[in-house]
């Protein structure tokens, strides 16, 4: 086939459709390109009527049917044929051919040629290509361009990589871009440096409730979760912060068990306690607290102060709770500050988890607390719960809570409960 058809028409196709008739005539053809499906005979003969050079197009559409038609069946009788066996191959595949050679005398008549074969940068301009082969063996990068000019091959700049530096933080960048990381030549010491992230889990034994209560007098409660003030923690708590890298996050902690252990004289029936002595009704800091419930406290405290981490604790009580069928108080707190960072915890009594304390059956250590009508005076009119002990010490009665709160300066009450 003439190069020319290549050249100008590389992506023109066709379909050859083989017939059954014993001569060429016979045989179709459906071209793609408007031209439907006609006799290669009809198709060959309106062709050679061309002479606009416009029409190479569908010249070259059946020189390809030529082309393809020559080579069926060479060697065989049959080749390609579906079903005759009285075609002679060697008198088709002549004629086709003679048909592709009279087409591509007609593509040269129209003066429709290839082009023809573009010199060598060598042939051209010697003197370039010899300058430029010894710059290539003096080791210079450099090459001939399409005038034949010697010229310098442009450096690829590379490619500049942003991401986090920092191997111990969640989105380190060989962490998240493990592929680019393991490419040769790649040095993380140039990448472009972006903040780093630090994820901290952590699977809460017990339900902590932090908020900010002026008062303390209504507490810190599940029932305020979602509000602004009130951080609740109450399963598996995740917290991903720029600010607090993990050595930071292990000296947060230790600090923290720091405050717990400071905070062991507002523990249980300790003297400076402000907690109702039940000997019956007092778990967790209401009594004796567990090495476990204070570690926990400790990262509670810790994952409170990350939250949301400005360097100072922004919560002023803490309620202490255990899940289950009902919810119990394991301990209440007051935030103790000192220059503005959290020094202690002091135990509290608000009016919603001593309703939770005070159940039927519960008893007041009268030893300890003296006159029950004073303890019953002091719920009522500071803490805004009804009458809770009889006077054998015993809540016989479920308490409620007065539709009216009463609240009165504590720190002249602290001495009442002791």
């Amino acid at each position: 086939m003439c190069k020319i058809c290549n050249d100008k028409f590389p992506r023109i196709q066709l379909n050859a459709k083989m017939g059954t008739g014993t001569d060429y005539d016979s045989h179709k053809a459906d071209m793609y390109g408007g031209a439907g499906e006609k006799t290669l005979k009809y198709i060959f003969d309106e062709t050679i009527k061309l002479t606009e050079e416009e029409d190479l197009k569908y010249i070259c559409l059946v020189w390809r049917m030529n082309d393809k038609l020559s080579k069926v069946g060479v060697g065989t009788k049959t080749g390609d044929m579906p079903s005759s066996a009285n075609v002679d191959m060697d008198a088709f595949n002549k004629k086709a051919q003679s048909n592709a050679d009279a087409l591509c005398k007609l593509a040269k008549q129209l003066g429709i040629s290839s082009p023809p074969k573009k010199k060598s940068c060598k042939q051209t301009n010697k003197k370039a290509y010899d300058e430029c082969e010894k710059r290539k063996k003096d080791g210079e990068d450099v090459r001939l361009n399409s005038k034949c000019k010697c010229v310098e091959n442009k450096k690829k700049e590379p490619k500049v990589y942003y991401g986090c530096v920092d191997e111990l933080a969640s989105n380190f960048f060989c962490k998240v871009n493990p592929k680019i990381c393991a490419l040769a030549g790649f040095d993380l010491t140039k990448l472009q440096p972006l903040p780093c992230e630090y994820d901290y889990s952590w699977e809460s034994k017990f339900q902590y409730f932090f908020c900010g209560d002026d008062t303390g007098i209504d507490g810190c409660d599940a029932a305020d979760c979602g509000t602004d003030d009130t951080l609740c923690f109450t399963g598996t708590e995740h917290i991903t912060t720029s600010t607090v890298k993990p050595q930071q996050y292990q000296e947060i902690l230790k600090y923290m068990n720091g405050v717990v252990e400071a905070s062991a004289e507002y523990f249980g029936d300790s003297p400076t306690s402000t907690y109702l002595s039940l000997p019956n009704n007092s778990p967790g800091f209401y009594g004796t607290p567990s090495e476990t419930q204070k570690s926990e406290l400790a990262k509670a405290l810790t994952m409170a102060i990350m939250d949301n981490y400005t360097g100072q604790f922004p919560y002023k009580y803490i309620a202490i709770y255990k899940g289950g069928a009902g919810i119990t108080p394991l301990g209440e707190f007051k935030v103790i500050k000192q220059g503005g960072q959290i020094a202690y915890l002091k135990s509290n009594n608000s009016n919603r988890a001593l309703k939770r304390r005070l159940i039927p059956g519960t008893q007041l250590d009268i030893n300890k607390h003296g006159d029950v009508n004073i303890i019953n005076n002091w719920l009522r009119n500071s803490i805004g719960l009804d009458v809770a002990f009889q006077q054998n010490g015993i809540v016989e009665n479920e308490i409620i809570g007065l539709e009216r709160v009463l609240i009165e300066a504590r720190e002249g009450l602290v001495n009442l409960v002791k």
